[in-house]
């Protein structure tokens, strides 16, 4: 499962922030309700959505990408779809 949190998304607001001071919440968050961070096709529509704009920061990108690498690296197929 990937990491919790993860890069903003445009479309989607992280919880974490809202639970990770509280250890009921955050076994509620965590472990009842599985959330966890952003799927793989939740960044490559954030991807879409940063290409369609004129300005986007560098560092924003280059989190996306080190985050896809981290949790989803093992899924060579899914990569196949960037290059």
């Amino acid at each position: 499962m990937p990491d919790h949190g993860g890069p903003k998304l445009s479309f989607k607001h992280d919880l974490q922030p809202e639970y990770q001071s509280n250890t009921t919440m955050s076994t509620l968050c965590r472990s009842i309700l599985r959330l966890s961070g952003p799927s793989w096709d939740d960044l490559m529509r954030e991807i879409e959505v940063l290409k369609g704009r004129n300005v986007v920061g560098k560092e924003h990108i280059e989190g996306i990408y080190a985050y896809m690498f981290h949790n989803f690296s093992k899924k060579k197929e899914n990569w196949a779809l960037i290059l």
